[in-house]
């Protein structure tokens, strides 16, 4: 029986190598042809798969190429590629730079997904000074309590439409970005809600 255990987590271990080292290669091609949207999702998937793994330092080396890549694609800085190394740190055991990586991703790049902060894998940071701060700074950020800012923007039909416009209907906005993945993979769910709801 140990015997037959060990040759099944060898298998696996193998099995894992190859995605990690197809998934690196997927990446470093992507990056070569310029094709840096492609290279961070690439990148994304690889971090994840490591996380999975618990193969921490690894993952912190594929979230920072994601940052990395991600910088060359776009002007914008996304708050997830510092919430990745965060992550990665946590997973490290490395409290601090896991704060100090939190306080990048929600000060300097808007990070503000409140529920986030309420994941019980947090639960031995929730004393930190530090911490408590992070949480209430990105409650702040979205306005939690207060009235929605008002906005206009020119819809892909180029009408013009202002949240200010729409007082008394209930209204569902999304704030995606084509490079993504997850907001992608979201989109059949928000044509349903719209199906429904109109």
């Amino acid at each position: 029986y140990v015997q037959a255990q060990r040759l099944s987590h060898a298998a696996e271990q193998e099995r894992l190598q190859g995605q990690v080292r197809s998934l690196q290669a997927a990446a470093t091609a992507l990056v070569k042809e310029e094709k840096y949207a492609q290279a961070a999702d690439k990148f994304e998937e690889l971090q994840v798969l490591l996380m999975n793994a618990r193969r921490y330092q690894e993952a912190l080396a594929a979230s920072l190429s994601i940052e990395e890549v991600s910088l060359k694609a776009s002007e914008r800085r996304s708050p997830w590629n510092h919430v990745r190394i965060a992550e990665a740190y946590l997973g490290m055991g490395d409290k601090e730079k896991y704060i100090d990586w939190m306080e990048k991703a929600v000060y300097e790049r808007g990070f503000s997904k409140l529920d986030y902060f309420e994941d019980a894998r947090l639960d031995g940071l929730r004393d930190h000074p530090r911490f408590e701060k992070l949480a209430d700074a990105c409650a702040r950020q979205l306005g939690v309590g207060l009235r929605a800012r008002d906005f206009t923007v020119a819809l892909l039909d180029g009408v013009s439409f202002s949240l200010s416009s729409q007082i008394g209907r209930v209204v569902l906005i999304d704030f995606w970005d084509v490079r993504c993945a997850p907001c992608r993979r979201e989109m059949p769910n928000l044509r349903a809600i719209f199906r429904d709801h109109k």
